[in-house]
């Protein structure tokens, strides 16, 4: 409650190894107990950062002078580990948010074998955390997807080509398209992916040609998407091309759909099969946790 005295409050966050980043926004709750809480959001990790250190200091001017706190460290994992060891809210998706990371690390182990995996977490966990782990984190059985993409109108100039995942970042559908005739001019070219927000809201986010990326090895050009939250793994993002303004063709998926296909798909290895497994039950956890 003592920063409600001070102005201009904010908090560096620094991950060990990188840049710090300034956090300014923030929203006050009230804990259980009455206290009074300011929520400061550092979003720059990934599934690959669970037990990386975070350093935060937080700053606030009183009477014209700016002061700080000392330098504190936390990580996903500490979080994850107090939820574990005091049942809570959150306690299953920690679990699962864990096994979903120990499934990243193995897929990355796998395709660069020469990866350094001292802090991996299979290696940093304890015979009784990985018990705690098991204790609330669903089983690889527990999972239940369906197909549920479709694709309407993929015709000449310009085609979806096929769908992807960033399953090492913050989960982003990759939407990806190719162009059939080179006399297309792509700066007629226009995207709109339509979607529902965090908060059942319809959102709607817009995209011009030179936003997507050339992938050299598939000569695809690759759409991000990556305004879903965990809790909406099965949720519909809807993208439409359109040209010169006229609707041409889209492409409606999910999350789900992508793991459905990658764990179906014996082209992939093990390890990536079982890391969309474990995407899904992450997301499922979530769901039933946050939604």
């Amino acid at each position: 409650s003592v920063l409600d005295e001070y102005e201009n409050v904010y908090v560096i966050y620094q991950p060990e190894g990188g840049e710090p980043v300034k956090v300014t926004k923030y929203f006050e709750s009230i804990s259980s107990d009455g206290t009074l809480r300011y929520n400061f959001a550092y979003e720059g990790l990934t599934i690959l950062d669970v037990n990386l250190p975070i350093y935060y200091t937080i700053y606030g001017t009183y009477n014209g002078v700016e002061y700080h706190s000392e330098t504190k460290t936390t990580s996903l994992l500490k979080y994850c580990q107090n939820c574990l060891n005091s049942y809570q809210p959150a306690t299953v998706a920690c679990a699962n948010l864990i096994e979903y990371a120990m499934a990243a690390e193995a897929y990355v182990k796998e395709s660069r074998p020469e990866t350094d995996d001292t802090n991996f977490l299979v290696n940093v966990l304890t015979e009784a955390e990985m018990a705690k782990v098991k204790q609330y984190a669903y089983a690889d059985d527990q999972l239940d997807v369906a197909k549920q993409s479709v694709v309407e109108n993929n015709a000449d100039p310009i085609k979806f080509s096929s769908q992807a995942l960033n399953m090492l970042s913050r989960i982003t559908m990759l939407y990806k398209v190719k162009i059939t005739d080179s006399t297309l001019d792509t700066s007629k070219v226009t995207f709109k992916v339509t979607y529902t927000d965090v908060y059942g809201n319809p959102a709607e986010k817009t995209y011009a040609f030179s936003d997507l990326e050339y992938e050299v090895s598939t000569g695809s050009y690759v759409l991000s998407f990556s305004e879903f939250h965990a809790t909406q793994m099965r949720e519909m993002a809807k993208c439409t091309i359109y040209i010169d303004g006229v609707e041409h063709s889209s492409y409606n998926n999910s999350i789900e759909n992508y793991c459905y296909t990658a764990m179906k798909d014996t082209k992939l290895s093990d390890a990536a099969r079982y890391l969309a497994r474990r995407i899904s039950l992450y997301g499922d956890a979530c769901y039933k946790t946050f939604h």
